[in-house]
């Protein structure tokens, strides 16, 4: 029996069935009902300092707050005076952090017919300044934002031929933090006839690619489709569908997917009703090519009677989680299932109840994770509050760190810039001329500036959780 112990004990982290997460109490985000509680949505700022953002659907404001201990602060309203912003429980205004600033889109009223506004916070979001036209395009709706390490914004949305024909995804592009965006380009690629008018998109960025993922409507066919650029959203030359579900439903689903890029991997997770019930699915696919993995549902057991909607999946390599709301004989549930073993493992999980009052009516779920942690927010219809809470994963810091081999330094040679692509982890980076010379010194940072510097061999010392790693860094002649 103690030899049997002894093997529990030291058997890795991620083998003893589903990891335990130790979870915060509720946090009430917003309990002034005035001000409304639509769609939240959050996003980490610098220190994972959890940022809220929901609309109000009657007086159409939107607003945000930040967790500040244990509450969060006073609302800021960041629509400005004679604009009102749609906004539903299906969709809304969307919201992107990136260190210390908070981009938030939203599409103006009326409907279908306003310009697409973006609002920027430089301070954490405890404010924000003016708002920046994102399109002139005003036949437009369902806005989402992203924003790629080396910050670059990338924003898409729906856009309308005249006569209200062809709809379809745009993406416009903003290089100086979104003061000004390029001319809008058609991003669904070769998909076959039109974007589903009714659902929302979801956008994701690297330092090399951005892929645009969207619920397809080709004669009533539903599937989700994902669409890649290469050219920093110049041209989507690479579309594929990661959903092969086959969905007919001449009505209207009114859910998008949402996704991660993990390495080479694209994993998306989208709600399907083709069993006659709305299910989560996800799947995943090769960020190259597209071609696709596995793709089923996430649930290994579902009641029959229960339907599941507006999945959210966050995380990266070394974990990962999907929340959504569930509702089954008149109780709906915020439901999380998470793993530490790639997109695969979520299916080997038990999902867990997120919100604690069961007799609540808890819709629209939003995760955001980092360092080990799922942090989540969600509607609740029935007390007109938003709520918040936290999962950390218990023992993270054992769970298996990320090879060094993974880290790329791209494009080398370069004119000068160099992006890290799967920084994580990294404490510091030393730069070093070809003699040895120490010219650069940098910590938490995902690019490397040397374009002051004259053309040659430089080297890179980086030092991360798993050691050191050195690697050649070549910049061409001026």
């Amino acid at each position: 029996m103690k030899k049997l112990i002894i093997i529990l004990i030291l058997a890795p982290l991620g083998l003893m069935g589903q990891i335990k997460l130790n979870w915060s109490n509720e946090i009430e985000v917003n309990a002034d009902r005035t001000l409304g509680y639509a769609r939240p949505k959050i996003a980490l700022t610098s220190n994972n300092i959890p940022v809220v953002m929901w609309a109000k659907r009657y007086n159409l404001e939107v607003y945000t707050a930040k967790l500040n201990g244990s509450s969060f602060t006073s609302p800021v309203k960041i629509t400005p005076a004679g604009i009102k912003a749609f906004a539903q429980d299906w969709a809304g205004p969307d919201m992107v952090a990136s260190g210390s600033n908070v981009f938030v889109v939203f599409e103006a009223e009326p409907h279908g017919l306003g310009p697409i506004y973006l609002a920027k916070s430089d301070d954490g979001g405890a404010s924000f300044g003016d708002t920046f036209r994102v399109s002139e395009n005003t036949a437009t709706r369902f806005p989402t934002i992203a924003v790629a390490p080396n910050g670059t914004l990338y924003a898409a949305f729906m856009v309308f031929e005249p006569g209200d024909k062809d709809p379809h995804y745009a993406v416009s592009v903003s290089t100086d933090g979104g003061k000004t965006f390029s001319k809008d380009v058609k991003a669904t690629g070769t998909a076959p006839g039109e974007s589903c008018d009714c659902c929302p998109a979801y956008l994701i960025a690297t330092n090399t690619s951005v892929t645009l993922l969207f619920r397809n409507n080709d004669n009533n066919l539903r599937d989700i489709w994902a669409s890649t650029s290469t050219d920093a959203g110049k041209t989507f030359s690479l579309s594929k569908k990661v959903d092969n579900s086959g969905w007919i439903i001449g009505g209207c689903p009114s859910s998008g997917p949402s996704g991660i890029i993990v390495g080479d991997t694209l994993i998306s997770a989208w709600m399907n009703g083709s069993s006659g019930s709305s299910r989560v699915m996800i799947s995943n696919a090769n960020t190259s090519d597209l071609s696709l993995g596995f793709n089923q549902n996430i649930s290994k057991i579902v009641a029959t009677s229960a339907n599941q909607n507006y999945p959210i999946i966050a995380g990266d390599s070394r974990a990962m989680g999907v929340v959504w709301e569930e509702v089954n004989l008149g109780k709906r549930y915020i439901k999380l299932a998470y793993g530490t073993k790639g997109a695969s493992s979520l299916l080997n999980q038990e999902a867990v109840i997120v919100n604690l009052d069961t007799n609540s009516l808890a819709k629209n779920p939003h995760i955001a994770y980092a360092n080990g942690t799922f942090h989540i927010t969600w509607q609740d219809n029935k007390s007109f509050k938003i709520y918040y809470r936290s999962a950390s994963i218990d023992g993270f810091a054992r769970l298996k760190e990320k090879s060094m081999k993974d880290i790329i330094i791209y494009p080398n040679p370069s004119n000068g810039l160099f992006y890290i692509d799967k920084n994580e982890g990294i404490k510091e980076i030393w730069i070093r001329d070809y003699q040895g010379r120490l010219i650069k010194h940098m910590t938490n940072s995902s690019v490397i500036d040397l374009r002051s510097h004259k053309g040659g061999l430089y080297t890179a010392t980086l030092v991360t959780i798993k050691g050191e790693l050195r690697i050649k860094l070549i910049k061409k002649e001026d």
